[in-house]
């Protein structure tokens, strides 16, 4: 790698020229010129001159430029809503290494179909979201989205509206289509399979009203489906198959998650002298969670190593609190996370949770707020970011609050190193430069391990990325 080394600096210019943007130069001092990137499109244009990016004061994130540094980029502040310039002060410049703690992420954006608002309710461990967007007409629709594109999964036949709640690792999706809001409107589950949307029936006949949550790998789907007026139970559907899976005694149960072991957990009423409501059902048995000390409880998440999170009161007390429940066991969660209040949506078989006040919970890393586990520039934070899910691999989905309305997210964990030899260094530029295509372009299957922020592109934000991991040659 050293000719690499050698001419990384020549190969770096000819790739800036080839993107249509200014153009790096260099200077006496050994800095350069700037390339303008704004990934979230706030910072006004134009961009800064060419020769603003000189300085020590002109990097970012601790680093200190020192002579025959690589040219830089323009990097938008989104405190201030102007541009400033971020020299690669990478190799042979001065580098302060990144402070010890949680990882670093990346936040994308995952647009709409074409109307102002959507959210992201859950993400597969191929990198693949589902959830729910405004269209162009004015609908709210159930989509998909991979690797940049979100596509409109339709209704069932005669709803005009969609939601979508979960996608397993096989690429099955399941959901509900409605007709909310409208006279003798009703609610259908589906699950969508390779193209083609399956109503999955109800457990009534009088009200047709059923919520698919939830689907595992051997497409068992669980949710909740009315039996009466005035009766809601949980159900489980499987090789077409409906199941009531009953109550804890009360009218009321929804499931809300299930595992590859064919677990499921939800919340149930109970009897007015029964604690409790949180329930694990599995092999035809539901048994009630108990409580942290309170009244009541349910829970929302639970993952293959049998784990469950939800919420439950605490003794004396009427505000609902986090826990997790293993091995027979209820503990307080917002005790172990230093809140007074919190909700966890999801666990993943890392045992990560996630939930709000907008946190992940990792038992080798404490417990963090999402926006404090982004770059320093790149001014998420100022919005509230709701997450809904969270696979294997850390990623994290759900929906931050715009000035304009909300927009689903996609939170991924900064990994640069390439080549796996436990560094991101100069070998791993090497493979980012090599398939950089600029603003836009797709990147090929090859080049697809390179694409840092899973945008679909491997443009400068993948390369702003590294520079935040580098730790050196």
């Amino acid at each position: 790698m050293k000719g690499y080394r050698h001419n990384l600096r020549r190969w770096s210019l000819g790739l800036w020229a080839g993107l249509g943007v200014v153009s790096p130069i260099s200077n006496a001092a050994g800095g350069g010129a700037g390339i303008c990137e704004d990934p979230l499109g706030l910072c006004p244009v134009p961009c800064p001159a060419e020769g603003s990016c000189y300085a020590d004061s002109d990097c970012t994130n601790g680093q200190v430029c020192l002579p025959d540094c690589l040219a830089g980029w323009c990097i938008c502040n989104q405190i201030s809503l102007g541009w400033s310039c971020s020299l690669d002060c990478a190799g042979r410049c001065g580098h302060k290494p990144m402070p010890a703690g949680p990882l670093t992420y990346v936040i994308i954006d995952l647009g709409s179909l074409g109307g102002g608002s959507s959210v992201a309710k859950a993400i597969n461990n191929h990198g693949q979201v589902v959830g729910s967007a405004d269209t162009r007409q004015g609908y709210r629709h159930a989509y998909v989205w991979e690797a940049g594109t979100m596509r409109d999964l339709g209704t069932l036949p005669g709803y005009s509206i969609s939601e979508a709640n979960d996608i397993n690792d096989v690429a099955d999706i399941v959901g509900f289509s409605t007709n909310s809001g409208l006279p003798g409107s009703q609610t259908s589950s589906f699950l969508w399979r390779e193209g083609a949307m399956i109503d999955l029936g109800h457990l009534g006949d009088t009200v047709r009203e059923t919520f698919a949550n939830a689907i595992n790998d051997a497409c068992t789907i669980v949710g909740s489906s009315r039996v009466s007026l005035t009766t809601q139970h949980a159900f489980l559907w499987s090789n077409g198959a409906l199941t009531d899976l009953g109550t804890l005694g009360g009218n009321h149960s929804t499931a809300w998650d299930l595992n590859e072991l064919g677990e499921v957990v939800g919340g149930s009423n109970v009897p007015e002298d029964v604690p409790g409501g949180a329930f694990v059902w599995s092999s035809g048995v539901m048994t009630n969670l108990g409580t942290l000390g309170g009244e009541v409880s349910g829970a929302s998440g639970v993952n293959n190593e049998s784990q469950v999170v939800g919420v439950a009161q605490r003794a004396g007390g009427s505000s609902l609190h986090a826990f997790l429940w293993q091995n027979g066991t209820m503990i307080d969660l917002d005790a172990l996370l230093g809140y007074n209040e919190s909700t966890p949506e999801a666990i993943n078989n890392r045992s990560q949770v996630i939930g709000e006040p907008s946190f992940l919970y990792d038992p080798s890393r404490g417990v963090h707020g999402l926006a404090d586990l982004l770059p320093p520039d790149y001014g998420w934070f100022r919005y509230a970011l709701n997450p809904e899910a969270i696979n294997d691999h850390g990623q994290i989905v759900g929906a931050a609050s715009f000035p304009a309305g909300r927009h689903a997210f996609l939170m991924t964990p900064i990994d640069t190193d390439f080549d796996d030899d436990a560094n991101s260094d100069w070998d791993d530029a090497a493979l980012l430069v090599s398939c950089m295509s600029g603003p836009g372009a797709l990147a090929s299957n090859a080049c697809a391990s390179y694409d840092v922020d899973r945008d679909g592109c491997v443009d400068l934000k993948d390369a702003r990325a590294l520079q935040w991991a580098f730790t050196g040659p």
